[in-house]
């Protein structure tokens, strides 16, 4: 099963490649690759099955790239785009590996849907978006995980840095964005509206 794996990995790097015709390097030049790659296999009884294991890897990356796609084009969920890259398995391994009141904080945190002033003024709960540790912007989740000044202090001991961008927002580990919020925001704020 070892040529399965990389077969799909074979399959992924081939469309990647800039010019490709799909069509013919899917099934002609991917398995060519794979019996190339194990040469001192005979794989010719195994040629139907990695035709069609071509087949099914082909529909799920295509699958998986639609999806990905549609990430970026719906429109809306403007700070879970800046805080997430887009449908990811490992996020969801991370996520599913803590406890439910965690996984409320830090969806709450990534999505903007929590008890920020930002998101309370949205549903109508508060008046003032303010930032109530600053008073200097919008309480957003963008802003209190990467600027906010009164928190500076928090996000250098946790992340190495008083100020992040989004694109370290993105490679945080969920847990690590979980110990940094239990430190400054009471548990209550960070609460899923539902």
């Amino acid at each position: 099963m070892e040529y399965c794996d990389y077969l799909g990995a074979e399959i992924q790097r081939t469309k990647t490649q800039e010019g490709a015709n799909l069509e013919e390097i899917t099934m002609k030049t991917v398995c060519q690759r794979v019996y190339d790659h194990y040469p001192d296999f005979d794989l010719t009884h195994k040629k139907d099955f990695i035709k069609s294991t071509v087949k099914s890897v082909c529909i799920i990356l295509s699958f998986v790239s639609e999806f990905k796609n549609s990430w970026y084009v719906t429109p809306g969920m403007r700070q879970a785009k800046t805080h997430i890259e887009g449908p990811s398995l490992k996020l969801t391994k991370c996520l599913l590996g803590m406890n439910r009141r965690d996984i409320r904080m830090v969806t709450g945190l990534l999505t903007g849907h929590c008890h920020l002033n930002r998101h309370l003024q949205l549903i109508g709960i508060a008046e003032d978006p303010e930032c109530r540790w600053c008073l200097e912007d919008e309480e957003t989740s963008s802003y209190v995980l990467t600027e906010c000044p009164a928190i500076a202090r928090v996000r250098e001991r946790h992340f190495g840095s008083s100020v992040l961008n989004p694109e370290d927002v993105k490679r945080m580990q969920p847990r690590k964005l979980c110990t940094f919020a239990k430190e400054f925001v009471p548990y209550w704020m960070l609460r899923i509206q539902i």
